[in-house]
């Protein structure tokens, strides 16, 4: 894992991702926990988890106390992202038709959903703390896993995708 994180973050920085913006096929990536099912993984800053594109996952708990310590709705992780409108051969459906926001443990799922609003290249590997407030009236700060995290459990192979745009939060362009 470890060799992993080391190679996307050289790419990143090869790459020059303090261009806003930038999305890239980085490399294939394969489940092989996931019985050979093809998938993408989206990481990045806001223009990959769909900023400002309501609702979000984790949106829809009852209680706000709910909401506002889910991961997805923090990170304001957008249903409507456009890397949930993409598709795969063979699977029926956009990636938001089959999306998992947790860890890859999910055996029916071919998209892992990482992308944070207000990410920059440190929180590919670190936790990224988010300041929040809910309709006024919760407020706080919270912490999200570092997302190559979701990484976990995933190896590499030349079927499926990474996709990432992160670099305008390091350069100050929001």
């Amino acid at each position: 894992m470890k060799d992993l994180k080391k190679r996307i973050l050289s790419f990143i920085t090869s790459a020059a991702v303090a261009a806003a913006g930038l999305v890239l096929p980085v490399f294939p990536a394969k489940a092989s926990a996931l019985e050979d099912k093809p998938i993408i993984v989206t990481l990045g800053d806001s223009y990959s988890c769909g900023e400002g594109i309501v609702p979000f996952f984790g949106q829809d708990n009852k209680f706000p106390t709910e909401t506002t310590v889910n991961p997805d709705w923090l990170a304001h992780r957008s249903k409507e992202a456009w890397p949930g409108k993409l598709t795969l051969p063979g699977v029926t459906g956009t990636m938001a038709d089959h999306c998992n926001i947790g860890a890859a443990d999910e055996k029916d799922v071919n998209w892992y959903f990482a992308a944070a609003s207000g990410a920059t290249t440190d929180d590919l590997t670190n936790p990224q703390n988010i300041d929040y407030d809910y309709d006024g009236s919760h407020h706080g700060s919270a912490s999200i896993p570092a997302q190559l995290n979701i990484l976990n459990g995933l190896t590499l192979t030349d079927n499926d995708f990474v996709t990432i745009s992160i670099g305008g939060n390091d350069i100050g362009f929001v």
